[in-house]
């Protein structure tokens, strides 16, 4: 194993520094990036998640002083482990902005992903959104905007005081108009 202190010292600027931490935990990072790549459904590139975490390996690694690195306890590991965790997040706030439809999958099974919007770009839903709204059941519109707020339909039967049963009607219901809209 390689004496992380001598790697600090042998390492001519903060450049060379960041390219042999990423290195030596380079399994690790690979680990990481390929399980997150999994659980956001190939979403997230492996590639650019190793590259982000590269990025803020070198931004955090730039933040330290010659007097920690020569304490016993000192490890870059804790380094790379928060500069993994900080892509993971910078990732997934990214996927949240994206508009998913109310079908989610298509025919195969694959999610169905629409173009990536903010609060501050245009959304080409908004054209048709009211005709829709207006062939749907006042039920079937507060079930939809209880969807779309995140909610399971357990929490949607508690907060509409339903038998949970109905909920997966009304949303094959509302997906069969949103069909004729979209």
């Amino acid at each position: 194993m390689v004496n992380e202190r001598d790697l600090f010292e042998s390492a001519e600027d903060l450049n060379q520094l960041t390219l042999e931490v990423f290195n030596l935990y380079r399994r690790l990072i690979l680990k990481k990036a390929l399980f997150y790549s999994r659980v956001s459904r190939n979403r997230i590139e492996k590639e650019d998640f190793m590259s982000e975490v590269f990025l803020n390996l070198h931004k955090l690694l730039s933040y330290l002083k010659k007097d920690k690195i020569k304490s016993e306890n000192f490890s870059f590991y804790l380094s790379v482990r928060y500069a993994i965790i900080r892509t993971w997040k910078k990732q997934m706030r990214v996927i949240n902005q994206e508009i998913i439809s109310l079908d989610e999958t298509d025919e195969e099974g694959n999610p169905i992903r629409q173009i990536p919007c903010t609060k501050y770009c245009f959304n080409p839903l908004e054209l048709n959104k009211k005709p829709f709204l207006n062939q749907l059941s006042p039920r079937q519109r507060k079930i939809l905007e209880l969807k779309n707020q995140g909610l399971v339909y357990k929490d949607i039967q508690k907060k509409l005081g339903t038998s949970y049963g109905i909920i997966p009607i009304e949303i094959r219901k509302i997906r069969l108009i949103a069909q004729d809209y979209f």
